[in-house]
């Protein structure tokens, strides 16, 4: 901790954040981030609900993203 209100972790590797399932929610705190196993995605509690971080909306899934290729690669030709 730098004192400044935010940590840094030193090397290239990465961070493990808590992982598991929905029904392991617990102790939740406003902020608190965690994978979810079965929604397979990171997600925050924002003090009412788990929220993803990508958004309310989410992202997209596979079959939406190879249409999305398919078309981009017929108007680029």
């Amino acid at each position: 901790n730098t004192g400044t209100g935010y940590t840094q972790f030193t090397g290239t590797t990465g961070v493990v954040i808590p992982v598991g399932d929905t029904a392991s929610r617990f102790n939740v705190a406003t902020g608190m981030m965690r994978f979810n196993t079965d929604d397979v995605r990171v997600e925050i509690y924002d003090g009412t609900t788990w929220v993803a971080i990508s958004g309310l909306t989410g992202g997209i899934n596979l079959s939406t993203a190879q249409d999305n290729a398919i078309g981009m690669a017929l108007i680029a030709g």
